[in-house]
């Protein structure tokens, strides 16, 4: 009888904090959730016996109330029945803190893993390759360094352009130049971060939401994005059989490059026939969860009111990427085109550092290098900066291309000084954001006072 009383009071307690969702604290919210899935997939002795392991902090001012049961259900019913009601909530947060914190801990840690395992492989490149030598390869650049600046930023200006035309063009208000700093902004997200193109490309429709609107922005970063992927797959599907063809593979990686392909293949293959087909596969999972959620919830319907609006905005959001290629075909084939220079101004980059170097270049070799290098972005995009990776397999390539180890380092150390020359202004821009947003957060709160 107390079991089904208490389980009562658990399931009022979760409808009253759904209502207030809206009001809610995100570690609240997750608090709420982790007792909708005790509720709905745990029996009630396993729910007490998770119960059973919290214990009230003296700090949160219930001390008196401080216990820790045994794993039996009736003495966890009775004991429960006894907590004060703001106890019980607070229990809610404290699981919930825990939680968010385990997971923020556990991605930092693997960021910092993955970016230190990346720093010591690229020290022992530097130990191997000679320390003399690089600084001889990197002495011979000289003024060329700025032509290969030039060249990059010459491939900003095509990538910018790229999202420039993938925007409806009564959205764009918003300069060229402002977009160009836009996308640095998040280039330098991406480049640094375990999250990539996760967390980079949303900062890029978030920091235009004043000149272009949310949903908007981020259709067209989406739109940019998947034309951008699909020349990037061209290049790989061109570049790995050559590679394969032209230098001495080792039979593993022979393997793992077909493997790759073939995921690519498949990936390719299912996007095509969710864009001719319109799946719709985000919205429609969106809205099944809402209706699975309102069916267990019976009188709750906030949590699910709110997925289906989400839902909605999700569908809009795919409808615009499906239906771009047949609104704007011509938008389509010119960001299909800055996409394809914008890598063929890497392959001449390539090109022209080894000239410098006095290194046996052509453009073939350069586009096997670019080829190589989209596919160590792709697999290893969570490394930060591509530490010791970008490096270990510009030495591998450039070794079985008949050139020495060294100078596939030295290769990669160069482009990688350029990139951190735009990852460093991409960071301005973003400070630069961010104290004039705090600058108009501030002349605000003096503009209330002065009303006041």
């Amino acid at each position: 009888m107390v079991q089904s009383m208490v389980r009562l009071e658990l399931r009022q307690l979760l409808n009253k904090a759904q209502c207030k969702r809206r009001q809610s604290h995100p570690r609240q919210l997750v608090g709420i959730n982790r007792v909708a899935v005790y509720l709905l997939w745990l029996d009630f002795r396993s729910f007490a016996q998770s119960l059973s392991r919290v214990v009230f902090a003296p700090d949160t001012g219930f001390a008196q109330h401080t216990f820790t049961v045994d794993p039996l259900s009736s003495i966890i019913a009775n004991q429960w029945a006894i907590v004060p009601i703001s106890a019980r909530h607070r229990m809610i947060d404290v699981s919930a803190s825990h939680s968010i914190s385990m997971k923020k801990s556990a991605f930092h840690a693997f960021q910092v893993s993955s970016f230190l395992a990346g720093v010591a492989l690229f020290v022992y490149l530097l130990r191997q390759t000679g320390l003399t030598t690089l600084v001889h390869f990197l002495g011979m650049m000289g003024w060329g360094f700025g032509l290969i600046v030039l060249l990059s930023a010459f491939r900003n200006c095509l990538r910018t352009g790229s999202w420039y035309f993938a925007i409806d063009r009564e959205q764009r208000a918003i300069t060229f130049w402002r977009l160009m700093n836009v996308m640095l902004a998040g280039e330098a997200i991406k480049y640094l971060t375990a999250t990539g193109p996760l967390l980079g490309e949303p900062a890029k429709a978030a920091m235009v939401r004043r000149q272009i609107p949310l949903l908007q922005g981020f259709s067209s970063v989406l739109v940019e994005n998947l034309i951008y992927s699909l020349t990037v797959f061209i290049f790989m599907f061109a570049g790995l059989p050559a590679l394969a063809w032209l230098a001495e593979v080792p039979g593993n990686l022979k393997f793992a490059g077909f493997i790759l392909m073939g995921a690519i293949a498949v990936g390719v293959a299912l996007t095509w026939l969710a864009i001719s087909l319109r799946w719709y596969v985000f919205a429609r999972a969106l809205e099944q969860l809402a209706s699975l959620t309102a069916r267990r919830q019976g009188e709750a319907k906030t949590h699910s009111g709110r997925l289906e609006s989400i839902g909605s905005h999700v569908r809009v959001l795919e409808d615009n990427l499906y239906t771009f290629y047949e609104r704007r075909r011509g938008a389509f084939y010119l960001i299909f085109s800055l996409n394809m220079g914008a890598h063929l101004i890497n392959v001449v980059e390539v090109y022209v550092i080894l000239t410098l170097l006095k290194l046996p270049g052509s453009f073939l070799i350069g586009f096997l290098v670019e080829a190589v290098t989209k596919v160590i972005n792709l697999v290893f995009f969570f490394v930060p900066t591509r530490a010791g990776v970008y490096e270990s397999g510009n030495a591998l390539l450039l070794q079985a291309l008949g050139m020495s180890a060294a100078a596939g380092v030295a290769l990669a150390i160069i482009r990688k000084l350029r990139a951190f020359l735009w990852v460093g202004y991409g960071l301005l821009i973003i400070g630069g954001m961010t104290l004039k947003k705090r600058g108009e957060k501030e002349l605000q709160i003096e503009n209330r006072k002065s009303k006041i």
